[in-house]
């Protein structure tokens, strides 16, 4: 009897056509080791279809399978929104699919995963949320693994809608069992000094809010271990803080670089980079400055809320005063807010500013701020 032919792939591209229409699209997917073959049969992307993409309907994505004399599908999934498909690699115990683009925010894309019975969207961007609030922003690589990191925006809005809104973002990745959130991890306690004190310290100011200097002490680190092979165990978790930290300094270069309604003070703030912030302030003279916040505020989205710029202003500057007392700038920031919370409260905002003051002695700003504070008749507090 004739032994019936092998499916080909062309024989699956043929039943996409028919089934999905011109333009639909077959690519093999990434399976666990030792599992069966398997490929993706999608419905072609909305260019490729002639459809202009904002106005791209329902989509489909079918797996299959290769059996004798022919191919079986094993699952098939309509999603709207529809902007494609293509296989990805994120964990190695399952089949994981990309849908839409990770460049376009918001245009349907989601993370679907097979695990031999059921295919399930696992992330899904909403279809009513703006650019900068989409919670899944990238699926990409981000320690050199070979494996992709899902990378979901945590930012968050400080003090008023259009002031400023706070880059954060939480990247879950493969640790060997499964998908975690990457966190600053310190080194185990059998790593080298020499490494083990200044990823702590990396550690310790990032925590504070002073991501510039961590970024310079965890840099300081990179070198160490590239200097020396001996070192290079310790690399995945060194590489880790870097991507953590570099992340928050790129937000922040990328917001400075930017001309952007809100309030200024605000990204300097959140880099904890406090002397990009007294130079905000530099040209002001102590009275308007202390007066509701002078030029911090007025003309932003955030006039007239100086008490709430106060809060923000002493809560972070305290964290970053615990781990580096040398920082003036952090100290004149501290005692600003505190005024800015409570304009009776100048005998506490005045023992900033002097702070301030003493480890500047040459800053003729700071000592001007320190003698308008001292000219306002008030008494100790009762504590």
């Amino acid at each position: 009897m004739p032994v019936a032919a092998a499916p080909t792939v062309d024989d699956l591209r043929e039943i996409a056509v028919r089934e999905l229409g011109e333009g639909a699209t077959v690519d093999e997917l990434h399976v666990p080791a030792g599992e069966e073959r398997l490929w993706l049969v999608a419905s072609a992307p909305p260019d490729a279809a002639g459809i202009a993409g904002d106005t791209a309907g329902d989509g489909v994505v079918s797996l299959y399978r290769k059996a004798e004399g022919g191919w079986v599908e094993l699952r098939r999934l309509r999603l709207d929104r529809w902007r494609g498909a293509m296989p990805v690699e994120i964990t190695p115990d399952r089949v994981w699919i990309q849908t839409g683009d990770s460049s376009e925010p918001g245009r349907g894309l989601r993370l679907l995963t097979f695990d031999g019975l059921d295919l399930i969207v696992r992330f899904a961007v909403p279809p009513d949320l703006s650019v900068e609030s989409v919670p899944l922003r990238a699926v990409v690589d981000h320690d050199g693994d070979g494996l992709l990191d899902i990378v979901v925006d945590t930012s968050t809005t400080l003090l008023c809608d259009g002031c400023f809104i706070e880059p954060s973002v939480d990247i879950h990745r493969w640790d060997g069992a499964r998908l975690t959130v990457a966190q600053l991890e310190r080194l185990p306690d059998f790593g080298p000094p020499a490494l083990r004190t200044p990823v702590d310290r990396a550690i310790e100011l990032a925590r504070a809010g002073l991501w510039l200097d961590a970024a310079f002490e965890i840099s300081g680190v990179r070198l160490i271990i590239g200097a020396d092979d001996s070192l290079r165990v310790f690399l995945p978790a060194v590489a880790w803080n870097s991507v953590l930290i570099d992340f928050h300094v790129a937000a922040y270069r990328d917001g400075a670089g930017r001309d952007e309604p809100g309030v200024p003070a605000l990204a300097s703030l959140v880099a904890g980079d406090y002397d990009a912030l007294l130079e905000l302030v530099r040209e002001s003279d102590p009275e308007t400055l202390f007066a509701g916040g002078g030029p911090l505020l007025a003309g932003t989205p955030g006039e007239g809320m100086a008490a709430e710029l106060g809060r923000i202003f002493v809560e972070r500057a305290a964290a970053a005063v615990a781990v580096r007392d040398d920082l003036a700038a952090a100290y004149f920031v501290r005692g600003l807010g505190r005024f800015l919370i409570d304009p009776a409260d100048v005998v506490t905002a005045r023992a900033d500013v002097r702070q301030a003051e003493g480890l500047r002695p040459y800053d003729e700003f700071l000592r001007e701020a320190s003698k308008f504070l001292h000219a306002i008749d008030a008494a100790a507090p009762g504590r």
